[in-house]
């Protein structure tokens, strides 16, 4: 699977997010990496479990730092996460019951959502940070 990588244009100019998201980008890797391992589903469900806490600590800030600055599309924003937390646990549960091609599957929502989401959505909320 191909690595993701850090872009320009996921800067959003708050040095917080912006390593959250770098973080974020490093865990899908170890994720994407994993796959192919013969290692263990242990390792592989431990490298899932750390991406969603993770994942939920910087909405979660995220979430703090939009409401702060007062964010127009707030609520639609926090619907997105909504939806992304739930489309995620369902694609988790999918590789625990082991159906078929769900760990290419995740990886790949994964993968497409973070990029949208940072470079696009996350971008909307950037001139509003304080």
């Amino acid at each position: 699977m191909h690595k993701m990588e850090w872009k320009p244009e996921y800067e959003t100019g708050e040095p917080k997010i912006d390593a959250q998201h770098r973080k974020i980008i490093e865990l899908l890797n170890q994720l994407g990496s994993s796959w192919g391992d013969s290692s263990s589903d242990a390792s592989l469900s431990d490298i899932l479990a750390d991406m969603t806490a993770y994942a939920h600590e910087h909405l979660s800030y995220e979430e703090r730092v939009m409401a702060e600055c007062s964010y127009p599309e707030f609520e639609s924003h926090i619907a997105e996460h909504r939806n992304y937390v739930k489309n995620t646990a369902k694609l988790c549960m999918e590789a625990v019951r082991r159906t078929n091609q769900a760990p290419d599957h995740i990886y790949n929502f994964l993968v497409q959502w973070w990029d949208h989401h940072i470079r696009e959505v996350d971008q909307k909320y950037k001139p509003y940070l304080k």
